[in-house]
Parts: C-alpha cells; structure tokens; sequence
C-alpha cells in the first residue's frame, strides 16, 4: 500500500490569486497542511496510512458491495448491507461493528485540502447534501449504480498503489467524478420518493372524494356518480395523471376503483358518462 505522501506531487490547495469567492472561504483552506488521500479494500488491513491525521479533517467514503454493518454516526444507528455508499465525516462515526463475517468493498480517506483545488471547489464539498448531518450517510444503489461506483472505485485504488506521472490529479479527478455520480444517484432517488409521495397523496385523496360522492349517490343526493375526469377536476389533476398516481398505489385505475365501489353497493351504471 501507498502512502499519499509518497507520490511524486504534494497535491497541496492551490488558490488563484484572482479569485472572486469570499476570504472567509479562502481562509478555510489550510495550504500549509499536507494533503491527505488513501483508499483500500474493505476485506485488507490498512495499516497505519491514516495515522497522524487530524480525524476532524477528513472526510469518509464507503462503498459496501458484500455483508452488513451497524454503526452510529452523528448520534444515530444506523445499518448498512450490501450494494450502497456511505459519505461521513470521521468526527461523526461512532461505533462500528460488522455484523456478517464475509466484508467487500472500498472505502477512501480524504482531507478538503486534496479534493479542493480552489476555493469554489472547497465550499462545493463544505456544502454538499451527502455530507449533511441531516441526512442520512446511506445512499441505497441500483443493480446498474452498484456498477458504476465498483469499476470507478477498482479505478481509485489501483491509482493509489501506482506510483506513475499524474498520478495525484487521477485520484482528485476520480474522487470528483465519484461525487458527481453520488449526486446523480440522489437527486433520482430524491424524485423518485417525491413523485411516490404525491402518488400517494393524491390517491388518498381520490379515495376520501370517492367515498363521499358514493354517499350522496346512496342517499339519493345525485342521480349519478361523478366521472373519474369530474373526480379529477374537482382534485385539481389531469385524468392521466390521477390514473397514474391511483395505478401506482392501488395496482388499479381510478375508474376501476369508481366501478369497485358502486358495486359493493350494488349501484353499477350510475355513472356519469
């Protein structure tokens, strides 16, 4: 395994003298500390690359890709398995502790003084989601993500125990692109649980309007039942999407839903068309 200050640049923040970005961004950037990287495999010793760095520094990235974990992190348990990334910062992780014998995966090391290049970049990471205390260190992955992050990962560590010309700018530029990636694969997930939100949200409320126009249709308040584009009108919504939302949740459409009920109370054709 190789250190990062054996390779053959420092990788120490650079500023640019015309910066625009506030110095109160600047004087976060510590030029006179060592930059710090190092990645390894979960399933092999790390030995002692990590030592005599301030844990408060750095930031943390996990790839797990076999078995499970329990640990506390930010004052929370949590759990982790197989197929997700986790991004933490070393003061925050608390107790670890495997729970399955076999462990597979990467997980890499770094200070703000190696990722950023200059200040724009420095507050980019200061500011990122991932790294929030409010949210979460699991990013769950796809089949299909889970691949992306391995191959850029097996990428990563071969980098680090190579010692070749570039060889710091590779590991910085492949430590962004994994950032990149990671908050592709939150921002679809992010949409993919608003959109099930507001599907079930929406269904919900075309199940209580629902069963209010079918009281009134029992009660003998309206010849016929509302159509599912006058139910849809009165939510607010196209019909397509009513029915998309209803079928997402339901596994059945709205007007599927509508017959449904009338049935039950043996009220069929009282439709309107």
């Amino acid at each position: 395994m190789v250190a990062l200050d054996q390779l053959a640049e420092s990788g120490n923040t650079y500023v640019p003298p015309s910066h625009t970005v506030p110095i109160s961004y600047t004087a976060q950037i510590r030029i006179a500390e060592p930059a710090h990287f190092s990645v390894f495999r979960l399933n092999e010793p790390s030995g002692n690359h990590d030592s005599g760095v301030n844990r408060n520094d750095l930031y943390k990235i996990l790839l797990i890709t076999k078995g499970r974990s329990h640990f506390h992190y930010g004052g929370q348990a949590y759990r982790a398995a197989s197929d997700c990334i986790l991004f933490m910062k070393s003061v925050e992780v608390g107790s670890w502790k495997d729970t399955t014998t076999e462990q597979d995966g990467f997980y890499c090391n770094f200070t703000p003084s190696f990722f950023a290049f200059n200040a724009v970049q420095l507050k980019g990471l200061q500011d990122n989601i991932l790294f929030s205390r409010n949210l979460s260190p699991i990013l769950p992955l796809t089949t299909t993500q889970a691949v992306i992050f391995r191959d850029l990962f097996i990428k990563l560590h071969q980098e680090f125990n190579d010692i070749i010309q570039y060889n710091t700018e590779m590991l910085r530029l492949y430590l962004h692109i994994i950032l990149i990636e990671a908050g592709r694969a939150y921002n679809y997930q992010a949409a993919q649980l608003k959109a099930a939100a507001t599907a079930a949200h929406t269904t919900q409320r075309f199940l209580q309007l629902l069963e209010e126009e079918a009281a009134k249709v029992i009660q003998g308040q309206a010849l016929r039942m509302k159509s599912v584009k006058q139910l849809a009108d009165l939510l607010a919504v196209h019909v397509n999407h009513l029915n998309t939302c209803v079928k997402s949740i339901t596994g059945k459409t709205a007007r599927e839903l509508v017959r449904t009920r009338l049935a039950n109370e043996a009220l069929q054709g009282q439709v309107a068309e």
